[in-house]
Protein backbone atom coordinates (compact mmCIF):
# COMPACT_ATOMS: atom_id res chain seq x y z
CA UNK A 1 0.00 0.00 0.00
CA UNK A 2 1.42 3.39 -0.92
CA UNK A 3 1.95 6.13 1.62
CA UNK A 4 -0.75 8.25 -0.04
CA UNK A 5 -3.37 5.53 0.15
CA UNK A 6 -2.34 4.81 3.75
CA UNK A 7 -2.85 8.50 4.60
CA UNK A 8 -6.21 8.47 2.85
CA UNK A 9 -7.24 5.39 4.83
CA UNK A 10 -6.13 7.01 8.10
CA UNK A 11 -8.10 10.18 7.28
CA UNK A 12 -11.17 8.12 6.39
CA UNK A 13 -10.89 6.17 9.66
CA UNK A 14 -10.49 9.42 11.59
CA UNK A 15 -13.58 10.90 9.93
CA UNK A 16 -15.60 7.75 10.64
CA UNK A 17 -14.55 7.82 14.31
CA UNK A 18 -15.41 11.53 14.64
CA UNK A 19 -18.99 10.66 13.67
CA UNK A 20 -19.33 8.23 16.58
CA UNK A 21 -20.45 9.32 20.01
CA UNK A 22 -17.94 9.64 22.83
CA UNK A 23 -19.66 6.81 24.71
CA UNK A 24 -19.39 4.52 21.69
CA UNK A 25 -15.69 5.36 21.23
CA UNK A 26 -15.01 4.76 24.93
CA UNK A 27 -16.76 1.38 24.71
CA UNK A 28 -14.67 0.37 21.67
CA UNK A 29 -11.52 1.60 23.44
CA UNK A 30 -12.25 -0.35 26.64
CA UNK A 31 -13.17 -3.59 24.86
CA UNK A 32 -9.93 -3.48 22.84
CA UNK A 33 -11.25 -6.06 20.35
CA UNK A 34 -8.41 -6.26 17.82
CA UNK A 35 -10.33 -8.84 15.79
CA UNK A 36 -12.98 -6.25 14.99
CA UNK A 37 -10.93 -3.03 14.96
CA UNK A 38 -7.50 -2.42 13.46
CA UNK A 39 -4.55 -0.72 15.13
CA UNK A 40 -5.13 2.27 12.83
CA UNK A 41 -8.73 2.49 14.08
CA UNK A 42 -7.48 2.65 17.68
CA UNK A 43 -5.06 5.44 16.72
CA UNK A 44 -8.00 7.37 15.23
CA UNK A 45 -10.16 6.70 18.34
CA UNK A 46 -7.37 7.96 20.61
CA UNK A 47 -6.97 11.08 18.49
CA UNK A 48 -10.71 11.86 18.53
CA UNK A 49 -11.03 11.25 22.28
CA UNK A 50 -7.95 13.44 22.94
CA UNK A 51 -9.53 16.24 20.85
CA UNK A 52 -12.73 15.92 22.87
CA UNK A 53 -10.76 16.21 26.11
CA UNK A 54 -11.71 12.74 27.32
CA UNK A 55 -9.17 10.81 29.38
CA UNK A 56 -8.58 7.32 28.13
CA UNK A 57 -9.70 4.48 30.42
CA UNK A 58 -7.76 1.25 30.81
CA UNK A 59 -8.21 -1.32 28.09
CA UNK A 60 -8.92 -5.00 28.54
CA UNK A 61 -6.43 -7.50 27.15
CA UNK A 62 -6.80 -7.52 23.36
CA UNK A 63 -8.90 -10.29 21.86
CA UNK A 64 -7.11 -11.96 19.00
CA UNK A 65 -8.23 -14.44 16.37
CA UNK A 66 -6.78 -17.93 16.66
CA UNK A 67 -6.27 -19.12 13.12
CA UNK A 68 -6.59 -22.84 12.49
CA UNK A 69 -3.85 -24.09 10.19
CA UNK A 70 -5.16 -27.66 10.35
CA UNK A 71 -7.32 -27.81 7.24
CA UNK A 72 -8.20 -31.45 6.43
CA UNK A 73 -8.80 -30.53 2.79
CA UNK A 74 -5.30 -29.07 2.54
CA UNK A 75 -3.83 -32.26 4.01
CA UNK A 76 -5.67 -34.34 1.42
CA UNK A 77 -4.45 -32.08 -1.38
CA UNK A 78 -0.87 -32.39 -0.16
CA UNK A 79 -1.23 -36.19 -0.20
CA UNK A 80 -2.70 -36.01 -3.72
CA UNK A 81 0.23 -33.86 -4.82
CA UNK A 82 2.68 -36.35 -3.34
CA UNK A 83 0.98 -39.22 -5.20
CA UNK A 84 0.93 -37.26 -8.47
CA UNK A 85 4.66 -36.57 -8.09
CA UNK A 86 5.39 -40.23 -7.34
CA UNK A 87 3.20 -41.43 -10.21
CA UNK A 88 4.96 -39.10 -12.64
CA UNK A 89 8.37 -40.54 -11.78
CA UNK A 90 7.17 -44.16 -11.80
CA UNK A 91 5.49 -43.63 -15.17
CA UNK A 92 8.62 -42.06 -16.63
CA UNK A 93 10.85 -44.87 -15.36
CA UNK A 94 8.47 -47.55 -16.66
CA UNK A 95 8.22 -46.02 -20.14
CA UNK A 96 11.99 -45.46 -20.34
CA UNK A 97 12.47 -49.09 -19.31
CA UNK A 98 9.92 -50.44 -21.79
CA UNK A 99 11.29 -48.34 -24.65
CA UNK A 100 14.87 -49.26 -23.81
CA UNK A 101 14.09 -52.96 -23.59
CA UNK A 102 12.17 -52.84 -26.91
CA UNK A 103 14.98 -51.05 -28.73
CA UNK A 104 17.72 -53.29 -27.31
CA UNK A 105 15.76 -56.50 -28.06
CA UNK A 106 15.07 -55.37 -31.64
CA UNK A 107 18.71 -54.49 -32.23
CA UNK A 108 19.98 -57.76 -30.78
CA UNK A 109 17.38 -59.84 -32.64
CA UNK A 110 18.36 -58.34 -36.00
CA UNK A 111 22.09 -58.41 -35.32
CA UNK A 112 22.32 -54.69 -36.02
CA UNK A 113 20.91 -55.34 -39.49
CA UNK A 114 18.42 -52.48 -39.53
CA UNK A 115 15.75 -52.32 -42.20
CA UNK A 116 12.56 -50.35 -42.67
CA UNK A 117 10.55 -52.64 -40.35
CA UNK A 118 13.12 -52.22 -37.58
CA UNK A 119 13.10 -48.44 -37.97
CA UNK A 120 9.30 -48.43 -37.52
CA UNK A 121 9.64 -50.66 -34.46
CA UNK A 122 12.23 -48.31 -32.97
CA UNK A 123 9.97 -45.34 -33.72
CA UNK A 124 7.06 -47.07 -31.97
CA UNK A 125 9.29 -47.64 -28.93
CA UNK A 126 10.23 -43.96 -29.00
CA UNK A 127 6.55 -43.07 -29.25
CA UNK A 128 5.94 -44.99 -26.02
CA UNK A 129 8.75 -42.93 -24.46
CA UNK A 130 7.14 -39.72 -25.76
CA UNK A 131 3.81 -40.65 -24.16
CA UNK A 132 5.64 -41.39 -20.90
CA UNK A 133 7.33 -37.97 -21.04
CA UNK A 134 3.97 -36.29 -21.66
CA UNK A 135 2.45 -38.08 -18.65
CA UNK A 136 5.47 -37.13 -16.54
CA UNK A 137 5.03 -33.44 -17.38
CA UNK A 138 1.26 -33.64 -16.82
CA UNK A 139 1.53 -35.23 -13.36
CA UNK A 140 4.33 -32.85 -12.38
CA UNK A 141 2.08 -29.93 -13.34
CA UNK A 142 -0.72 -31.39 -11.23
CA UNK A 143 1.61 -31.86 -8.27
CA UNK A 144 3.05 -28.35 -8.47
CA UNK A 145 -0.31 -26.80 -9.35
CA UNK A 146 -1.84 -28.11 -6.13
CA UNK A 147 0.83 -26.29 -4.09
CA UNK A 148 0.28 -23.11 -6.09
CA UNK A 149 -3.46 -23.32 -5.39
CA UNK A 150 -2.80 -23.89 -1.67
CA UNK A 151 -0.49 -20.86 -1.62
CA UNK A 152 -3.19 -18.77 -3.28
CA UNK A 153 -5.71 -20.00 -0.69
CA UNK A 154 -3.34 -19.14 2.18
CA UNK A 155 -2.67 -15.66 0.77
CA UNK A 156 -6.39 -15.04 0.25
CA UNK A 157 -7.18 -16.13 3.80
CA UNK A 158 -4.41 -13.90 5.16
CA UNK A 159 -5.68 -10.90 3.20
CA UNK A 160 -9.23 -11.54 4.39
CA UNK A 161 -8.04 -11.75 8.02
CA UNK A 162 -6.12 -8.48 7.61
CA UNK A 163 -9.18 -6.80 6.09
CA UNK A 164 -11.32 -7.94 9.02
CA UNK A 165 -8.76 -6.54 11.48
CA UNK A 166 -8.66 -3.16 9.78
CA UNK A 167 -12.30 -2.53 10.54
Amino acid sequence: MTEQSSDALSKKLYENMRQKSTEELLQIWKENDRTEWSDEAYVAIKQVLDERGVSLPAQTAPAVVQEDDNDPNADGLVRLSTWANLLSWVGLLVTVGISGINIVSMLTATGLNIGVAEIFNILSALLILLVGCFLFVFFQLVAKGIFVMLDILDNTNEIAANMRRRG
